[in-house]
């Protein structure tokens, strides 16, 4: 499985363009898993959402998402809340089955 590993890396602005265009050309569909850890806190949430759709995570073929060691999508929120706000993660939270914050 070809994987990606950008958690060394705070992704900015110009880091998430970039990966989006990467991740959409024909050229890199082989790519099955990306890896990250932490973004930076300004990033606009379109492009987050445009990151995110660059994946399938409900698939059991499609292109996948780890956010550092979780294997995404997770069952529950909190498998995932604490480590994703203190990394400016919020793009994670799209892949969590059940958002039961009770």
């Amino acid at each position: 499985e070809l994987q990606w590993n950008l958690s060394p890396w705070r992704l900015g602005i110009a880091y998430v363009q970039r990966a989006v265009r990467i991740l959409q050309e024909p050229g890199y569909q082989e790519l099955r898993r990306v890896v990250v850890r932490r973004f930076d806190a300004d990033i606009p949430m379109d492009l987050l959402i445009s990151f995110s759709n660059c994946f399938e995570p409900f698939s059991s073929s499609g292109r996948k998402l780890q956010f550092g060691e979780i294997e995404l999508p997770v069952d529950t929120i909190a498998e995932v809340l604490n480590e994703s706000l203190e990394a400016n993660a919020i793009v994670v939270l799209r892949f969590v089955s059940e958002l039961d914050l009770t």
